[in-house]
Order: C-alpha cells, then structure tokens, then sequence
C-alpha cells in the first residue's frame, strides 16, 4: 500500500509538473513559465494550492519550502477534510467544459480526477487512516531534510527542528485513529516504521547535521528530537499493546474490485481479472523454464535464477 500512495502522489506531482509547479532547483535561474489562462488553467492552480496546504509534506518533496516542518492535520476534522476537499475537487474538474480547451487540458484534468478517485479509496473504502500504519509512515519520513541538498545545511536543520515539533501532536493524532488490535502484517510493519523514525532522529538525522556550526541550534536539535523519538516510540508501544491477529488485512474480493476500478481504471469482473493474471502467470514461467533449460538444464527453477542473478554483469 506504501507504493500505491507513493504512485497517486507521483500522479499528482505529474498535474503539478504539467501546470508548471515543478520541484526546481532554488539555486538556479529560469525563465517563469507563463501559463494561458483557460478554465482549467485557473481551476488546477487553485487546486494545488488547496492539495499543498492539505498535503504539506507533500509540497516540500515538490520544492515548497514554505511547508517545512509541517505535517498533516490528522484529526478527525482534518481527516474529514482530506476526504470533503477531494471530493469537491472532483465533483468540480468534472463539471468543468471549454470548447478551447487542448487535449492536453482535458488529458490533465481526467489524470486529476482519476487520481483523486485513487486516493479517496484508500482514505474512504479501505479506511487507511483507522486500519492501517502505512496510511501515515511516508508523510512521517523526514528524509527530504537530510538527504535533499536543497539549501545549506543549517537551513534544512532548521527545517528538521520545526518537523521533529510537531511531531508529538501527530503522534497522537494517529494514536486516536488506529483501531487495535492490527493484523500482524500490519503490527509489524508499523512498529518497524514509527520505531526507525524514532532512531533515526538521533542516529542518521543527527549525524547529517553534525557540520552545522552552530551550539545552540545543535542543543535546540537534541531536545526535539528527543521529544520526537519518545513520541514514536509510544506511539509503537500502543499498537503492540493489543496482541495482533493472524488475519484482517485481507480487502476481500469487493473492496478489491474497487481498488483496482478506482486506482487503476479496471472495471472488469474479478474472475475475468483473475483469469487474465493466471493466464500472464503461466506465460511467464512457461518463458522462465524455457530459459533455465539453455542457460541451466540440469538445474532447478531456483537454482537456474541464483545462478543468473549471480552472473548478471554489474
């Protein structure tokens, strides 16, 4: 689910791409890109604007720096409110017509609209946010600020500062939505996520910043990233409180026709789509038999591909 969530945000950084909000270098120079004013043009900017301020974390990866250090608001009205803005974004981009619009336009705003479907799922039908740890673990990566040189060090410190404030409150926020107990799938990878974040402030964020030059600033980093750290790893200790269950990750067969209906655009029947796998499955191993039996035949199926693994040119 982490690389879905990672693939709709790329979808929409796509739209942002296109309407000339582009990640940039803030160290070099280029001309403004000047946009005509069509319905569109004028919808999609106010859109973004709305989407950056809902989804700040998301804005600093496509070079708003005026977002660092915020994270989302995810309590129950701003959860509500994640929900309600995409939805109205929808319901308005379909409701938008030009007879000057380009297939580009209308290419974008269909891409918008089939995005924001996609990421209504996991918010709405899947219920990430209350079911699932994942929902919050790529928001909560604080990586941009160490390993993105988009400004001197001292200033990404800064910006790491502001972060690691604010994420107490986010802790708790996701505290009150995770309905325990969690599948185990589910246990496992969110304590492996809220407890790595929580060496990571001290450990590799701490190490990207010993350079700066700075005392106070360095003592001001080990409060809160101390504060962080006992945060996450509270907020791990909680939903390990409730032993896990062997099962409950499943969507079933429904909610699985809807994922792929609203986050891929297929909407033929689930045993069709099954039959169309299985059939692409068998295709491939039959091509992986036949390979292994010229490149390894006296070997097995398993033995062949560690042997081409181990003879693949660097």
């Amino acid at each position: 689910m982490k690389i879905k969530h990672f693939l709709l945000a790329t979808s929409i950084a796509a739209i942002a791409v296109l309407g000339g909000c582009a990640p940039v270098d803030e160290n070099a120079s280029a001309p403004e890109q000047i946009q005509p004013i069509t319905k569109w043009n004028t919808f999609r900017q106010a859109f973004l604007e709305e989407y950056f301020q809902v989804n700040p974390t998301f804005a600093v990866y496509q070079g708003k720096h005026e977002f660092d250090g915020q994270l989302p608001d995810w309590s129950k009205p701003g959860l509500w409110y994640q929900i309600k803005s995409r939805q109205e974004a929808i319901a308005e981009a379909q409701a938008l017509h030009d007879r000057n619009w380009g297939e580009s336009d209308k290419f974008e705003r269909d891409y918008l609209i089939a995005s924001l479907q996609g990421e209504l799922f996991w918010l709405v039908e899947a219920d990430g946010p209350h079911k699932n740890p994942a929902y919050y673990l790529g928001a909560l990566d604080p990586n941009v600020y160490i390993a993105r040189p988009y400004a001197n060090s001292e200033t990404r410190m800064k910006a790491f500062i502001a972060y690691a404030k604010n994420v107490p409150l986010a802790a708790e926020q996701i505290t009150a939505n995770l309905q325990l107990p969690l599948p185990e799938t589910f246990l496992k990878l969110g304590q492996a996520g809220f407890g790595g974040f929580a060496d990571y402030y001290s450990g590799d964020a701490k190490r990207a910043f010993a350079d700066v030059d700075n005392a106070e600033l360095q003592t001001e980093f080990d409060l809160v990233a101390a504060t962080a750290a006992t945060a996450m790893h509270a907020l791990s200790d909680y939903i390990g409180s409730v032993p896990a269950t062997p099962d409950g990750f499943a969507l079933g067969a429904e909610k699985f026709s809807k994922m792929v209906a609203s986050t891929e655009g297929v909407d033929i029947p689930l045993a069709e789509l099954k039959a169309i796998g299985m059939a692409d499955l068998q295709r491939n191993q039959q091509a992986l038999a036949a390979a292994c039996a010229d490149f390894a035949p006296d070997a097995s199926i398993v033995d062949c591909m560690a042997k081409m693994v181990a003879n693949k040119p660097a």
